[in-house]
């Protein structure tokens, strides 16, 4: 197939718009980009350096559009140089990827697989593949296409899939690591990609522990050279921090230990030089102080968090430093026994911590967080801080509200939280915002059901809060409801007699 006159013509046009677009972004700079040259085989050149431009510039959208080009020109071509023109749709595949466009990226992918199919022939043996370096490279893009593919599909929800062509990927890269040992360092990564992936399904937790110890294995052996080392370093910190986690899917406290130390030795220094590794050290700075508090190591697992903290603000990623801020609270209240002996600085930090986390916190975190505001509330209250432990619970309505608004079935806790606010309220003398919350409470117990304990509770609240500001006969009327609701439960949920 050729191109015809029409095509090229599209094609210039396409590319010099492009090429517009890159001078107008390079103006700041003073960038200079050549004229657009007349024959094809030299437009690909160009476009991809138009590419390179607008990746380096950020210009999303612009560096798919000059990759859709480049492909576009070598699609023609791709019987003659079936290699090239892969790689063309692997690149433009990632590209894709990263834009958040996941179905154009898997049709990519496939289209990518179907060409390179013919270099996964079972019958190509393993002498071939080492004497011949096309037989060699193409079996290599081929394993690289389907290694990519499983990312796209996880994000369209399609694990299996996604799964099943990591597990390909891996196949192909062994057939090539058995031709050549250069492609032992792919075995590694496919087998971390695939633990990774393996980790967020159900039960996947013994596979994803033997994949990531397969590329701990490979990488550290490849790490004992010193040509090597600086290069696998960051893969192999990877691979530890995933079998810290599959240790701990397992339950495997010890272990996952251990293992999350050595992750955290080779994850520091990879942090260094690799912004996504920085992420992962923050991640796993995380899940290792909570394993070793689980473990009673609480002093480790402090320093753990306080080292969290520093490395989130060193990347000023908002999200990492909520996370490194969490964990931080958590350990203070992990100390929480000795909540007595706090001076009022400490108190400050925690809710202060507290109070940020309840603004920002994404869904996932909402159950784990009001439950423990609720804790500390209580561990507050028993010092005796009462005024702290009003503050506490007033955070803990925050994550119930949203909690309540995606499962009614949270309603019950969010009350519970409602007359515990309520009560702490005027233990410090504030009764109007006490009689506030009653009422708010009743209004919420109502809307859940009118029979019922949690209605029931929220009654006798009020009617305490009633009191409290000299309401009297409202406080009585709240009371008699109280006591008629807590009969008519009793009759109801009053055994049946046997009839003789």
């Amino acid at each position: 197939m050729h191109s015809t006159v029409k095509d090229l013509a599209d094609f210039a046009d396409r590319a010099a718009a492009l090429e517009q677009r890159a001078i107008a972004l390079g103006a700041s700079v003073q960038l200079s980009l050549p004229l657009l040259p007349a024959t094809p085989s030299t437009s690909v050149d160009h476009v991809i350096e138009l590419a390179l431009t607008f990746q380096r510039f950020g210009a999303r959208d612009e560096y798919v559009q000059a990759r859709e080009l480049v492909a576009g020109l070598l699609r023609p071509h791709r019987e003659r140089d079936p290699l090239e023109f892969a790689n063309a749709l692997g690149v433009l595949a990632a590209a894709l990827a990263e834009a958040d466009r996941p179905d154009e990226a898997v049709a990519r992918l496939q289209e990518c697989r179907t060409l390179l199919a013919p270099y996964a022939a079972p019958e190509i043996s393993t002498e071939r593949l080492t004497a011949d370096s096309d037989a060699l490279d193409g079996l290599a893009l081929y394993a690289r296409a389907l290694l990519d593919l499983g990312g796209p599909l996880g994000v369209l929800g399609r694990p299996e899939e996604a799964i099943s062509t990591r597990q390909q990927a891996l196949a192909a890269y062994e057939r090539c690591a058995a031709a050549s040992l250069d492609f032992e360092p792919n075995v590694a990564v496919t087998s971390s990609r695939l633990a990774d992936m393996l980790l967020d399904q159900p039960g996947g937790a013994e596979e994803a522990l033997s994949a990531a110890d397969r590329a701990v294995g490979i990488l550290t052996a490849r790490a004992d050279f010193p040509p090597y080392r600086e290069a696998v370093l960051p893969d192999l910190s990877y691979a530890h921090w995933l079998r810290t986690r599959a240790l701990t899917r397992l339950d495997h406290l010890a272990d996952a230990v251990a293992a999350g130390r050595q992750a955290l030795t080779f994850l520091r220094v990879a942090a260094v030089s690799s912004a996504p590794h920085a992420w992962t050290l923050v991640t796993a700075l995380e899940l290792t102080s909570d394993l070793l508090a689980d473990a009673q190591e609480h002093d480790e697992a402090q320093a753990l968090a306080v080292e969290a903290l520093e490395a989130a603000d060193r990347t000023a990623e908002p999200f990492l430093q909520l996370l490194a801020l969490w964990v931080h609270s958590r350990r203070l209240l992990d100390n929480s026994t000795a909540v007595a002996a706090w001076q009022d600085t400490r108190v400050i930090e925690l809710l202060s911590a507290y109070s940020t986390l309840v603004e920002n916190a994404p869904d996932p975190w909402l159950e784990e967080l009001a439950m423990q505001l609720m804790r500390l509330s209580e561990h507050l209250a028993d010092a005796p801080r009462i005024a702290d432990a009003a503050s506490a619970a007033a955070l803990a309505l925050t994550p119930y509200r949203r909690l309540v608004a995606a499962d009614p079935d949270w309603t019950p806790a969010f009350c519970h939280a409602l007359g515990v606010y309520a009560d702490l309220c005027l233990r410090i003398g504030e009764e109007d915002q006490a009689l506030a919350v009653a009422e708010h409470y009743l209004a919420v117990a109502s809307s859940y059901s009118e029979t019922s304990a949690v209605h029931a509770r929220a009654q006798e609240t009020l009617a305490t809060c009633l009191a409290r500001v000299g309401r009297v006969q409202e406080a009585e009327h709240a009371a008699r409801a109280c006591v008629d609701l807590w009969a008519a439960l009793a009759v109801r949920d009053r055994p049946p007699t046997s009839s003789k």
